[in-house]
């Protein structure tokens, strides 16, 4: 209707009602209305539209006046407002009563839901819900329910062709809690103290302690003991917001050794040390750090190379622990490091471990010192790095060779007034000695499983090689080039 026949309209509705004071009339004759009638509408080809809504948008009319109608587009019926109930006027069929709906919420996840309505004569039922839910049965049921199946639940109750309003009712599903727990430690020995720690917090909880000290416990976080070795069983069960878990049930292991845990650190000493391995320990992880080669100035990299790896052991014996030290001046590090000649550096110490025995044949992993280097006439004389299953070569800048690096089976060679002049090469556990009137300044090898070799005519002395015994070894690693400084070993069981 655009603006004037809105106008003409205003002014239409103003002249009936003052022309027509009984009532007001809608038609195409000027008849008056009906004396009955407040309003009164004829046409012979248009009818009346009342509002048309769903079932939810008229139950959310806030007091309905008896006498209200509308249709209702879900049940394509005219809906009557009357004594506190809507009515549906369907043609020829009288609807019938509306069931009442209810179910048996709240529940927990994995209950099972229970829907029910009341009885309709003659009827057929049909429920729809959250998570997709549909339903023909009067009461249907919903098994292993979850927080999805929380929410509206309706049921539409239909007789031949006519079907009732609309009931509805709520559910709630309660998430059930987790009965999962860690222990610290998950071993241990005879009274030692053990504790537990559930997933869920601020719940209420049922432990069990098979043949432990205190054998059962409603704490969140309960500390045990055990009297006796032997696999014991822990049950832990936790009610949370009225829904009890589920039984989670695990096992532990008290033994006569525990759980034995501990590091230790070795440092140069300028002499062997020894560890006796703790009684029930079998395997330890070493890390092995050679020493750094001698160096005449702070930016050489010249560094000790890293063996590490987990290492078979028998308890109650005694290892042998040799740290290496760094090259100082022409005397190399202790524990193989190769001398230096002149204004030369010796090279690094090598550091390993010893089992069976103090010779050289019993190292058992090994990690390899740096070559020395320093400067010559302004030209950087570089020591090879120490580590890797091959050390690295030394050299003077700009690409002038010096002494190779250490192998797996035997030392390289230097420079000693020649090129590859094995003089200066070094050998099995010990780095090159380039005090051989080799002419120029000289570099120590740094040692190793083999050691590198030294090199004289001012040039680089070479890296050792790192070793791991292949004999009940794993989680091997070869690293060139990371300590700086004197050599470290650590144990950790």
């Amino acid at each position: 209707m655009n603006f004037k026949k809105a106008i003409f309209f205003v002014f239409l509705m103003i002249s009936v009602s003052l022309v027509f004071p009984q009532g007001a009339a809608i038609n195409n004759t000027g008849s008056a209305a009906d004396p009955s009638a407040i309003l009164d509408v004829s046409s012979i080809d248009k009818g009346a539209l009342l509002p048309r809504m769903t079932d939810v948008q008229r139950n959310a009319i806030v007091n309905p006046a008896d006498g209200l109608i509308i249709y209702n587009t879900v049940t394509k019926c005219i809906n009557l407002f009357k004594s506190g109930s809507w009515f549906e006027i369907c043609g020829n069929c009288v609807p019938p009563a509306t069931p009442v709906a209810g179910n048996n919420s709240p529940v927990c996840s994995g209950d099972t839901i229970k829907l029910t309505s009341t009885a309709v004569p003659n009827a057929t039922y049909s429920w729809t819900g959250p998570n997709g839910f549909t339903s023909t049965l009067k009461d249907p049921k919903i098994p292993n329910s979850s927080t999805a199946n929380s929410g509206i639940y309706s049921v539409v109750a239909t007789v031949g062709a006519c079907s009732s309003s609309a009931a509805v009712t709520t559910v709630t599903v309660n998430q059930s809690p987790s009965s999962a727990f860690t222990m610290n430690p998950t071993s241990a020995g005879i009274n030692t103290n053990i504790t537990f720690t559930p997933n869920v917090t601020g719940a209420t909880y049922s432990w069990v302690f098979q043949g432990g000290t205190p054998a059962t416990s409603t704490i969140q976080n309960p500390v045990v003991q055990w009297g006796t070795t032997g696999t014991f069983n822990i049950t832990l069960t936790v009610t949370q917001a009225g829904c009890t878990s589920g039984v989670t049930t695990n096992n532990i292991t008290i033994s006569s050794c525990g759980s034995i845990h501990g590091s230790q650190t070795f440092n140069y000493t300028g002499s062997a040390q020894t560890w006796q391995v703790p009684v029930c320990v079998t395997s330890i992880s070493a890390s092995v750090y050679g020493a750094q080669g001698g160096s005449g100035y702070s930016g050489n990299t010249n560094y000790g190379g890293l063996a590490s790896a987990t290492l078979t052991v028998t308890p109650g014996e005694t290892l042998t622990i040799y740290v290496g030290s760094q090259g100082s001046g022409v005397n190399g590090g202790f524990n193989g490091g190769g001398p230096g000649a002149g204004s030369g550096y010796g090279g690094g110490g090598a550091s390993d471990i010893r089992q069976g025995g103090t010779s050289l044949n019993e190292r058992i992993i090994v990690g390899a010192g740096g070559g020395g280097g320093s400067y010559w006439s302004s030209l950087e004389v570089v020591g090879g790095k120490g580590g890797g299953l091959t050390g690295e070569d030394g050299y003077r800048v700009p690409a002038d060779a010096g002494g190779q690096g250490g192998t797996q089976t035997g030392s390289g060679t230097g420079t000693c007034s020649s090129m590859n002049n094995p003089i200066v090469s070094g050998g099995f556990g010990y780095g090159g000695n380039s005090n051989n009137g080799c002419g120029c300044d000289g570099y120590g090898g740094g040692s190793g499983w083999y050691g590198g070799a030294g090199s004289g005519n001012c040039r680089g002395g070479g890296g050792g090689s790192n070793y791991v015994t292949p004999t009940g070894s794993s989680n091997v690693v070869h690293t060139r080039g990371v300590k700086v400084g004197d050599g470290q070993i650590i144990i950790t069981w």
